[in-house]
């Protein structure tokens, strides 16, 4: 981590607050406004929730005390998604993949819920079985924000057993895309991120030990996946891993390598590559610096990372190492210095029992120097002053419960998250349905509160669009308080969705999140539109003129209206075959045309209703193809009915098919809501007949 020099009185007056402080699992420092920023130390407990220790809480800020809501998280990594300056979390565990922000700053998001009044969402949520390395950074150079590169078990054809992605964000942490996927034949023991090689964006360093190789290799994302450098292929020892930073001031980043072997070696077991001379090199390992040279960094160190302890721009390097029988005369941590500055030496046995299994940099007191962090299954015990050799400055927190494995310092809050008044609304949305022409009287209630400080809230609410399809009322001028929403009213619109906001604001200046709004939503089904009859036949014999009549009822939403017209069956076929398909929609022009269409296309048809006025009288006759059919209605709203009387002396064909559509308003929406349609079939013949008149 590369931070500006700080003064060396400041450093010495922020050791000195530290020093005064009580060791506790709990404590916090209430300082003055740091230097700079200051990072959280996160880990994942024994019980497999993720949580966040504040060390540093400045004055009039809020101490961040977020947990993750659920448990049976294996691993997290943190990075800045949304590129709002601070970190977020993304997790991986249970078969899934979340990414968190547990200082949501962004008032337009709706938080799930507050933690010490500090807001927090889950951004994205994803399945994602079998992942075991999660990491993140700068892997798109041309997105804001980091991005996260995850490896998972699989089983795929060609060999494919373990898979890399790195996932990019657009949207401020809400969508993921892939932006690139590797697969390998075998899984990584771990993936680092970082860029080794000064250009574009950040670079992977993978390791792994199989049966058959131990290989540590580093990959440019950004183009496509390309080798920087690939080491290995030999079984004698183990990658165990690797880190990236600036070990040497200047020049490109550094790869560091941990390896171990089965046994003293006289192997180097640490490695430094870099860009030397237009290749990757070693430029220094282990038996160049050893701290005891008959040791050869015996027992071998386990686990590395880099930091900068005094703040001068160049990263140290901290491992940490088991040594067998309790032995507490042999450093079990220990500090490397390569770069041009000197430091005090920097090295701790820790507890004789091994316990502690991983470490981790960063800068939780905000002095711009790096402390270092170490974990093990009941304790994180932080080093406040590691520039000055001193390994008894800690920060101790004991008695918590870790998963030994999972331990990060970054900054969650920024330059810290100051609380003020926030309204939150439960239920967030309103939303029904209803029939068009209908109204819905109900009374739902949406309670309105103050979830940040400030005690209640004067408040104003109203509707950001002024749709006049629903009411609403107050129960309360100030928080906390009841918003009821009293009518839908749908008596007017057609089928479809409505949408509007109930804007609250307050003349409390304090409120971060205003104005505020809560969603309302009104889906208009089609009103309800049939027909008592689809069918009907009638037959005459040739010498009868008794005109028969046929009666259809219209039934529905009551006040719905209706036309009508005949169309012979020929007709009907060539408008059908005219629009690719049958009829889906009728009107009647302004010139009185039938005209029928499909959504698209229209097909004007031969009959014709005399007035569009015709609607208004108090019997309408309907328009029809046939000279011998005739439909009429008393009225044109719903309930209604249609008589159809067919008189045979006007008949010439034997026999005729033909259509009666009946045609409902806008309130019944589209076909075949709002269009039905009748077939009937008439006979004449020589013969007297007794056919029955059919209804279906």
């Amino acid at each position: 981590m590369h931070r500006p020099f700080l003064s060396r009185v400041t450093g010495i007056l922020i050791l000195l607050s530290l020093l005064l402080l009580p060791s506790s699992s709990t404590q916090i420092a209430l300082a003055e406004p740091a230097a700079g920023p200051d990072d959280e130390i996160i880990y994942i407990d024994s019980g497999g929730f993720i949580r966040v220790i504040d060390p540093n809480v400045e004055a009039g800020t809020q101490e961040i005390t977020w947990s993750s809501p659920d448990n049976g998280w294996f691993d997290f990594a943190t990075g800045d998604f949304n590129n709002d300056g601070d970190k977020e979390i993304v997790a991986i565990g249970g078969g899934k993949l979340t990414v968190f922000d547990p200082v949501l700053r962004d008032s337009t998001i709706v938080p799930d819920n507050t933690s010490n009044l500090v807001p927090w969402v889950r951004l994205h949520e994803r399945s994602l079985p079998n992942a075991d390395i999660i990491g993140a950074g700068n892997l798109d150079q041309n997105v804001p924000g980091d991005e996260i590169v995850v490896g998972y078990n699989v089983s795929e054809p060609n060999g494919i057993n373990y898979r890399v992605d790195v996932l990019k964000t657009a949207d401020g942490g809400r969508t993921w895309t892939t932006h690139i996927s590797q697969g390998f034949g075998a899984k990584w023991t771990y993936i680092k991120v970082g860029n080794i090689n000064n250009t574009g964006s950040d670079d992977l360093l993978m390791g792994r030990t199989t049966a058959n190789d131990s290989l540590v290799e580093a990959h440019e994302v950004d183009n496509n996946f390309a080798t920087i450098f690939s080491r290995g292929d030999s079984t004698i020892f183990t990658q165990r891993d690797g880190a990236i930073g600036q070990v040497y001031g200047g020049g490109t980043g550094e790869a560091v390598l941990l390896r171990t072997f089965n046994g003293a070696t006289d192997h180097p077991v640490m490695l430094i590559y870099q860009f030397t001379n237009g290749s990757w090199q070693i430029v220094e390992d282990s038996n160049n610096f050893e701290i005891d040279d008959s040791t050869h960094y015996f027992p071998h160190p386990f686990k590395v990372v880099t930091g900068d302890a005094n703040g001068n721009g160049d990263d140290e390097i901290f491992w940490l190492r088991d040594v067998p029988g309790g032995d507490t005369s042999i450093a079990r941590l220990v500090m490397i210095n390569r770069g041009n500055d000197t430091l005090p030496a920097f090295e701790t046995p820790l507890d004789a029992d091994n316990g502690y299994r991983t470490l981790a940099t960063g800068d939780p007191d905000g002095d711009g120097r790096d402390e270092l962090a170490v974990m093990r299954n009941n304790r994180i015990l932080v080093f406040t002053a590691v520039e000055s050799g001193n390994t008894s400055l800690t920060r101790d927190y004991s008695n918590i419960g870790t998963n030994s494995r999972s331990l990060q310092l970054a900054n969650l809050d920024g330059n810290g998250y100051v609380a003020g008044a926030r309204f939150s609304a439960s239920p967030t949305s309103l939303s029904t349905t209803l029939e068009s022409g209908t109204v819905k009287t109900q009374n739902l209630s949406i309670q309105l509160t103050n979830i940040g400080s400030g005690g209640s809230l004067p408040i104003s609410v109203s509707k950001e669009s002024g749709s006049a399809w629903f009411s609403f009322s107050l129960g309360a001028n100030a928080t906390p308080a009841s918003i009821f929403v009293t009518q839908f009213d749908a008596s007017n619109l057609v089928p479809g969705v409505y949408k509007d906001r109930l804007k609250i604001t307050s003349s409390n200046t304090s409120v971060l999140n205003q104005p505020f709004y809560i969603p309302i939503e009104m889906t208009v089904t089609a009103a309800s539109f049939s027909l008592s009859s689809t069918s009907f036949a009638v037959a005459f014999a040739d010498s009868e003129t008794l005109t028969q009549t046929q009666s259809i009822a219209v039934n529905g939403l009551p006040g719905l209206t209706f036309s009508a017209a005949i169309l012979s069956q020929p007709e009907f076929n060539a408008a059908a075959a005219a629009l690719g398909q049958n009829p889906t929609q009728a009107r009647f022009a302004e010139s009185g045309a039938l005209i029928l269409g499909n959504g698209v296309d229209e097909y004007t048809t031969s009959i014709s209703r005399s007035t569009v006025e015709a609607r208004a009288t108090s019997v309408n006759s309907w328009p029809s193809a046939f000279p011998w059919i005739f439909a009429s209605s008393p009225s044109v709203t719903v309930p209604g009915n249609i008589t159809v009387a067919i008189s045979p002396t006007l008949m010439t064909d034997s026999v005729s098919k033909g259509i009666l559509l009946v045609l409902a308003d806008d309130r019944a929406g589209a076909f075949p809501d709002n269009l039905k349609i009748v077939e009937f079939v008439v006979v004449k013949s020589v013969a007297s007949v007794f056919l029955p008149s059919i209804f279906r």
